[in-house]
């Protein structure tokens, strides 16, 4: 599934529940108590895989596979505080799943992935308005099944799989636009890492 979250509230949207069975169900949990999740809505197409971005107020989804495997270029937000079914928000540039993606609380950031075959592209949104992506800038190599995680000013990500799995890290500065920039390195390679922080890009 793709996760979103603010100070409140952590959700689920979509995601594989099992044997290529995909599904579009948004759960959340009120990250100050302990309980199991509760029924958000539903996404407006289902997604596994995809990319996902917030601000404060609003969860946006992009990208990722649907129904039979087919890549989808569709975002869909929804309003974190409320309840409800994801709204058509714009396009990504490509259609792709396993996408590197975080966000600060104005800009999300999306790269790399497969479409099906790896890409190099980085794109951003503006969570605050509606519409199609904007091209950022490149990776330094294509690559798909990243990995990122995101403060205030930088957008952090593990390339993931290129002809295999990797330990490069590379980073973009949020506010401005341009190629990736070393960062360092993992301590082994990996594809499909989790990534977080404790300044969370977000809120």
């Amino acid at each position: 599934p793709m996760a979103v979250s603010n100070g409140n509230r952590g959700i689920w949207a979509g995601g594989d529940v099992g044997g290529d069975n995909l599904t579009n169900v948004i759960n959340y949990v009120t990250i100050a108590q302990t309980g199991n999740a509760v029924d958000f809505g539903d996404l407006n197409q289902i997604h596994s895989d995809g990319g996902r971005a917030q601000s404060p107020t609003r969860g946006v989804i992009g990208g990722g596979r649907t129904s039979g495997g087919a890549m989808t270029n569709a975002m869909s937000f929804i309003t974190i505080a409320t309840t409800g079914n994801s709204v058509d928000f714009g396009d990504l540039l490509l259609a792709r799943n396993e996408i590197a993606s975080d966000s600060n609380a104005t800009r999300g950031i999306f790269s790399g992935g497969n479409t099906p075959s790896n890409t190099d592209t980085i794109e951003f949104i503006t969570i605050a308005t509606l519409g199609n992506s904007t091209n950022f800038g490149d990776q330094s190599t294509a690559s798909g099944s990243g990995r990122g995680s995101a403060n205030p000013t930088r957008f952090v990500m593990s390339i993931g799989y290129v002809s295999s799995n990797t330990n490069i890290i590379e980073y973009v500065q949020i506010a401005t636009q341009g190629d990736s920039v070393d960062f360092g390195d993992l301590t082994r390679g990996s594809g499909q890492a989790a990534g977080a922080s404790n300044g969370h890009g977000g809120l």
